[in-house]
């Protein structure tokens, strides 16, 4: 069933603001864009699980009834300051802050300096996109450096009721990594065929296998192109971004070749509403670059250099 998008921006009247740069900042702003609202603008639709505001901790849950009802706890990593690092880890089930039923793999973000406190949250009741930018880059391309934009919720399936869809995707990853650094941990830095996340058995068993980016087309990670496909006279031809395992015959916990299996199967789903283009360029055109494609208007995301993504800023899990 398709849902509907929701946008939150910093200069949203009303909307909490990340000027302090505090990890309780990045809480109270995925907070109140998804669980309690602000202004005039409603939440999500997510709810609050456990919350512990002295040691500042937050888990929110997305929706049980269209989606999976996964966990997703903040938490900060020392005490909470100014550029602070802020942990993330998602979970099929919690039932107290830190305890967790099959775990994700741990990622980090900070707000690198007083110029990145720009913040634009893309929403639905089942997952969401955290665009973090600098006020100091206006470019549509952005800087690349410490710009954070991940995905937190359930992923798009390619199988029914897979137990195992929740889960946060954020950079190139194969274990925990608390550090926050710089361009290497967004995902339109992600290269395909670089593993970025941990996906347990869809038939709710305890086993897992790790996941690769399948962008396909095109990735250029480095080479700034100036102009877009219509100043070009040129089409963008989009596919999906991707989850796939290493290899076809990866085997899943009970020695099933990933091809084969219902379990973990090779070609596990898609990020909702996320496409990557056969077009790069964009270098010289102001934030924000939007483009319409089949009825629906798409945000570019930038690497610092071009824009391959595009994020569909209306409706996902069509």
């Amino acid at each position: 069933m398709s849902l509907p998008v929701t946008v939150y921006r910093w200069d949203d009247a009303g909307a909490p603001s990340l000027t302090g740069r505090t990890q309780a900042d990045f809480i109270a702003i995925i907070k109140a864009c998804l669980a309690t609202g602000y202004g005039t603008k409603a939440a999500a639709g997510w709810t609050v699980a456990f919350e512990d505001a002295g040691t500042t901790q937050l888990v929110l849950r997305n929706d049980t009834v269209n989606g999976s009802g996964g966990f997703l706890h903040l938490y900060a990593s020392g005490a909470n300051a100014a550029g602070g690092t802020l942990l993330m880890v998602s979970a099929k089930n919690m039932t107290a802050l830190g305890a967790y039923t099959d775990r994700g793999w741990i990622s980090a973000i900070k707000s690198q300096s007083t110029q990145h406190t720009q913040w634009v949250i893309f929403a639905t009741s089942k997952g969401f996109y955290f665009y973090l930018k600098t006020s100091a880059n206006t470019t549509a391309v952005g800087s690349g450096s410490y710009e954070y934009f991940f995905f937190a919720g359930d992923f798009q399936s390619t199988l029914i009721n897979d137990a195992g869809n929740f889960v946060i995707v954020k950079q190139l990853q194969n274990s925990d990594d608390i550090t926050a650094s710089s361009s290497v941990e967004t995902i339109q830095s992600i290269a395909p065929n670089n593993s970025v996340c941990k996906i347990y058995d869809a038939d709710g068993g305890n086993g897992s296998l790790t996941y690769y980016a399948s962008k396909g087309l095109l990735y250029d990670l480095s080479t700034t192109v100036d102009g877009s496909a219509e100043d070009k006279g040129l089409q963008h031809y989009l596919q999906p971004w991707s989850l796939v395992t290493t290899s076809q015959f990866t085997p899943d916990r009970v020695g099933t070749p990933a091809v084969n299996s219902t379990k973990s199967p090779s070609l596990r789903g898609f990020l909702p509403g996320l496409m990557n283009s056969s077009f790069s360029g964009y270098g010289n055109k102001p934030w924000p670059a939007i483009e319409t494609f089949n009825n629906a208007q798409h945000l570019g995301i930038g690497n610092g250099y071009n824009i391959q993504l595009w994020l569909n800023m209306e409706t996902w899990y069509d």
